[in-house]
Parts: C-alpha cells; structure tokens; sequence
C-alpha cells in the first residue's frame, strides 16, 4: 500500500509540505520534495523511535516571513493518508527557528486520540536561526472515522505557542490512495504510434482499507472529446486494442472489494490511438 503527502496550504506564518520515514513502501510527492512513507501494522515498535532523525533538505518550496526575535515556524503538513484501523503511518515534522536569535523550544507535545509523538530532537539544545530540529508523530486509526489533533510547541522567548492541526482518518471499505495507471509500453511503437493488437495493462493504484482486497476492471473506448463513450465492459487488467479504438482513447475502472464492502472506482485514461501506417 502507498500512500502520498502532497497538500500545500499556508496558515499565517506556516507553509506545509510533508515528509515520512521511509519504510515498507516509498512514495515521492509531486513537489519534488524527499518523500517516503512507512506503513505499519499495529503499534510503531520501540527501536523505529531513535532520538534523533536526520532528513533530507525539503527543497525550494517557498520562503518563511521576514525573521523576528524568537518565532517557531514549520515546512510541513499535519495531513495523513486514510489508513484501515489500527494500521499506522508516521510523519517527520521539522521546526525551524524563523527568528534572528537563538532560540530554545521548551516543552513539544501531541493531543489527539490517535496521534503520539515517538521521539524529537528539539528539546536537547536551543536552535540557531534557520536552524531545525524534528518531531516524529504517529497516526494509528483506532475505528473507522475522522480524527483531528494538534502539535504544539512553546519557546525560550515566551511568544505566542507553535500549533501545527493534524488530521487522518480510518476507512474499513476501500478508498483508492493513489489513482490507477496504464502501461503502454507493450502498445506503442518506438515512434510513438499505436500497435494494432498491442496490449495494455493497468495497475489498480493504492487503496486504504482492509486487506486482503479483490479488484474489479472494466475498460471503455471514448471519443477524442472524451464526451461520448461505449458501455463499459468488465474485463481484466488488460486490454487488446482494436481496429475500432482508432481516434478514441480507453478509460479503465478499478474497484477494490474486501469484506467490509465496495469502494468508490478510480479512473485512468489514454492518450487518443493513432495506429501507424
């Protein structure tokens, strides 16, 4: 299962961009950040919660106000992905000092039900301006439903709390996480053009849920303005073209079912066929 943190939002002060512990499976966001995610099933164990954790720079992704005395502020989101309960992902959130002095965090803690903070750096030292430390938050769903919760921090310089919200949530049925996708490689020739009887095969993507799930296809021929389309017709993952899928491009559905229901489909799409001659 993959999973993918890729909301952008500034709340005063505060831009978001998310980073995970690498773990069981990766994912890259689409700001070009450093972006892995780790699943877990059941509690984080003791030795994923070192003291320190080193992570890669975020990248040029915007600029933090101009610097004043004693102020905390954060390159990072609070948003995780929708998890089955009792499955976990973590998050590494860093504080940055936006100040221009020195600046010590004095207490870091994490409300919500199904948020706890595993290990931080940030309390060991005071930080230089521009300089980070991070805390390593845990989402564990223990029911199906939304949680919300909040990090907090206070400084040295006694100015206003750092407050960063976090949300997630719990899906029992399936709730596709990152969309499908077609491989054309086997249907296309070197220059581009379309293989008349070449295939395609589609990847269902990731769903979050209960495992084990079962995936459904069905593939439709639409027209080039993508507003006329056939029946669809439920296949498998793969699909032969045609003589008749000239001009058209196909569209493929995937549904996940375990034993708690049918989630919602997820699409992916063709560019237009054009067979070479």
């Amino acid at each position: 299962m993959i999973v993918n943190f890729e909301n952008v939002h500034w709340p005063g002060i505060l831009a978001a961009t998310a980073r995970s512990a690498a773990g069981l499976s990766r994912c890259a966001g689409s700001l070009g950040l450093a972006a892995a995610c780790l699943l877990l099933a059941g509690p984080a164990p003791a030795d994923t919660a070192p003291a320190e954790v080193d992570i890669a720079p975020a990248g040029d992704i915007g600029a933090f106000p101009s610097p004043t005395p004693g102020q905390l502020g954060s390159l990072a989101t609070g948003d995780f992905p929708p998890l089955a309960p009792h499955e976990a992902a973590l998050s590494n959130i860093e504080l940055t000092n936006i100040g221009d002095t020195d600046l010590g965090v004095a207490t870091l803690q994490v409300s919500g039900d199904a948020y706890t903070l595993l290990a931080t750096d940030c309390l060991r030292a005071p930080l230089s301006p521009g300089e980070h430390c991070t805390a390593r938050v845990s989402f564990e769903p223990p029911d199906e439903g939304s949680y919300a919760g909040w990090l907090t921090a206070t400084d040295s310089a006694g100015g206003n709390p750092f407050s960063l919200a976090l949300s997630g949530a719990g899906v029992a049925v399936p709730t596709n996480t990152v969309p499908p996708g077609i491989d054309e490689s086997r249907a296309r020739l070197a220059d581009g053009t379309w293989l008349l009887g070449g295939a395609l095969l589609a990847d269902p993507g990731s769903w979050a849920g209960y495992a084990p799930m079962r995936f459904s296809f069905k593939w439709q021929r639409c027209d080039a303005s993508k507003q006329l389309c056939d029946e669809p017709f439920l296949g498998g993952p793969s699909y032969v073209l045609a003589r008749e899928d000239e001009g058209c491009f196909l569209r493929v559905s995937v549904r996940a079912r375990n034993q708690r229901g049918r989630g919602e489909p997820a699409y992916a799409d063709t560019p237009v066929v054009k067979f070479g001659r």
